[in-house]
């Protein structure tokens, strides 16, 4: 990455440099932005990290802060920048996949850009929504932990073909999405049956 390569020669210009100047460097991303909730940026080093890193926050309860995201996404997309998001926009108490907001959807079907859907299973288990940290069985990991608490279970990411947006509307893609995310699940976090893909708006 570019930033990642600046900070690099910055360090070997000057070895003494203060290092904390360079974490904002480090942390923008050239290729992929995410996309997440602002409340995010008050925790400690995860908030940091989001804002160095010029990822696209906003606030679900304001009309505004809704706009200027999606026009800085759509603007990151074309310019060939990948945005990574979490349609659920939450974690779910059971690990079950929940109907997803609309937001990428829209963005994607706005730009024309292609959609790549990615199932990522047992993480209820290591990051349970209740927990800051990570944990295992619902117990935190310490140093002390064991070798088998460490391992704790697998967690699998696996992506799927990309959908390609054009001819389709929001609820469309958003469909297609939950479908081929569902598919890859196991059942103890598959949807329920009469889950929509996309949640009603308010």
């Amino acid at each position: 990455m570019a930033h990642t390569k600046a900070a690099r020669d910055a360090l070997e210009k000057d070895p003494n440099a203060e290092t904390e100047n360079l974490f904002p460097s480090l942390l923008k991303f050239d290729s992929c932005k995410i996309l997440a909730k602002q409340n995010l940026l008050s925790i400690p080093i995860l908030g940091n990290a989001i804002s160095w890193g010029e990822h696209i926050t906003l606030d679900r309860n304001s009309r505004r802060s809704q706009v200027k995201a999606f026009r800085k996404a759509k603007d990151w997309l074309v310019n060939g920048t990948a945005l990574i998001t979490f349609p659920e926009g939450t974690r779910t108490d059971n690990g079950r996949l929940e109907s997803f907001r609309g937001g990428a959807f829209k963005i994607a079907s706005s730009c024309g850009v292609p959609i790549i859907p990615v199932t990522i299973v047992s993480t209820q288990h290591v990051m349970p929504k209740v927990a800051l940290l990570p944990t295992v069985g619902g117990r935190f990991l310490s140093e002390d932990s064991s070798r088998e608490e460490l391992n704790g279970p697998p967690v699998t990411v696996i992506l799927h073909p990309k959908i390609m947006p054009h001819g389709k509307n929001e609820e469309q893609i958003a469909r297609e999405a939950f479908e081929a995310i569902a598919s890859a699940l196991p059942v103890s976090q598959k949807p329920h049956p009469d889950t929509p893909a996309l949640q009603k708006r308010n």
